[in-house]
């Protein structure tokens, strides 16, 4: 009887992946849900917004075993996610295959009601990485949001293993290892944030309320001892200049998200800033300014620029700097910090600002 519920607990889930991956969108050539798909009439979108699958199928398993999730600081981050992954799921396969070939030798209710409950809730775990969608209802990166999950079912099969007190040592001194090394690389980082953070905390003691404020980020990344970008997946200061918009009631006329339709939220047309004043396209994704039109924007908008926001460098032959500089010439420098990365220029007042001195 136990190896008949077994059997028809294992066929199920094999069942409900071979369902998934055959509705699932990922095997068609748009990676779009259409409406033709029963798990897009399932999962449906909120305010319109689109449900996009993201990553395929290739690329998500590859994120999973690489355990990327953990390199986002790349460096000491990456080397250690690989060793680590490689060292779970091994302990997993070790864990797994005497359960399976000595199921007979367990104890009454031991592999159906412990085991194979942790198992399937490892595939399960699995299956739902695999096929959810990447954006939806609003918002995106869901996918990686569930490619840790797995891991912690590992985890509690674990327990369900034979491991010599050598291999319970090396694991116990690997975890260390690893645990130290993502702990301090993470606060080294955060601490070179936080510094170089510091001077949007002075600025907002400067910009008064209802103030534009208008940010050219210009280095997303930030700088290490040696003058050099550090290396992360994300562009961490991108969008570090909305904060101003917390108190005060101010204006950041740059929202990475507020222009996507993903975004729940959206800018008028008429003072949607990356459109009108870099000039970027109708749902356009990049992180790089090409164009930097304020007077365009001021005509079109009716709004009034009160203050621009520079933050980093601007190379030397690039033909942004001309833009930059013409977009300070006329403006009262009102802030620069000591590495003269982080700078706040004061512009004209006309009759349509509405800033607070």
């Amino acid at each position: 009887m136990a190896e008949t519920l077994s059997f028809l607990r294992a066929a199920a889930v094999g069942g409900a992946l071979i369902l998934a991956l055959l509705f699932h969108p990922a095997l068609c050539s748009d990676s779009h849900l259409g409406p033709a798909s029963p798990f897009a009439m399932a999962l449906p979108s909120a305010s319109g917004s689109p449900i996009i699958f993201g990553p395929a199928m290739g690329s998500r398993l590859v994120i999973f075993l690489k355990l990327s999730l953990l390199s986002m600081h790349r460096g000491v981050g990456t080397m250690v996610a690989v060793p680590i992954s490689v060292a779970l799921l091994g302990a997993f396969v070790w864990t797994v295959m005497p359960l399976v070939s000595m199921r007979r030798k367990l104890p009454p209710h031991y592999w159906t009601d412990a085991a194979l409950a942790t198992l399937v809730a490892f595939m399960a775990s699995v299956i739902v990485m695999l096929i959810f969608p990447d954006t939806m209802a609003g918002g995106w990166g869901h996918f990686r949001r569930f490619v840790i999950i797995p891991f912690y079912w590992v985890l509690f099969l674990l327990a369900f293993g034979t491991f010599s007190p050598l291999v319970k040592g090396a694991m116990t001194s690997f975890a260390t290892f690893a645990a130290l090394t993502l702990l301090g690389t993470t606060i080294i980082r955060e601490s070179t944030i936080h510094d170089q953070m510091a001077p949007l905390m002075d600025i907002e003691s400067i910009v008064g309320s209802h103030c534009t404020v208008l940010p050219i980020v210009l280095e997303t990344h930030p700088i290490d001892s040696a003058g050099q970008p550090m290396q992360f997946d994300y562009n961490l200061y991108f969008q570090a200049a909305n904060r101003l918009e917390v108190a005060n009631d101010r204006v950041v006329l740059f929202n990475y998200l507020a222009r996507l339709a993903i975004y729940p939220i959206h800018f008028r047309p008429s003072i949607e800033p990356q459109g009108n004043i870099f000039h970027w396209g109708q749902q356009e994704q990049r992180h790089t300014f090409e164009d930097i039109d304020v007077e365009g924007f001021e005509r079109h908008s009716g709004l009034h620029v009160d203050y621009v926001l520079v933050w980093g460098k601007v190379e030397k032959t690039s033909a942004l700097r001309q833009k930059v500089e013409m977009l300070i010439s006329q403006s009262q420098t009102v802030y620069l910090s000591q590495d003269k990365r982080v700078a706040l220029y004061h512009r004209p007042a006309d009759e349509n600002s509405r800033c607070a001195q």
